[in-house]
């Protein structure tokens, strides 16, 4: 559970970072995609396809993170 909530945070918190720097960071697509994960997991909890989140952890945040780490303000 606790890592279902980690991944709605990480789609929260991207929906509020200015589109500019979004889109600076070639992150359009995975903006969309982590808040439509996000709202799939808040509004959806029971039907939560792990193994679907597994891949998101595994497949999509470590390039995630690689992006957001090289952003310098």
């Amino acid at each position: 559970m606790a890592l279902l909530m980690a991944v709605s945070q990480i789609g929260e918190t991207l929906n509020k970072i200015e589109f500019d720097t979004i889109e600076h960071l070639g992150l359009e697509e995975a903006r969309k995609g982590a808040y439509e994960t996000r709202n799939f997991i808040v509004h959806d909890y029971d039907g939560v396809d792990l193994y679907l989140i597994e891949k998101v952890i595994v497949g999509y945040l470590p390039e995630l993170k690689s992006k957001l780490e090289s952003y310098s303000v």
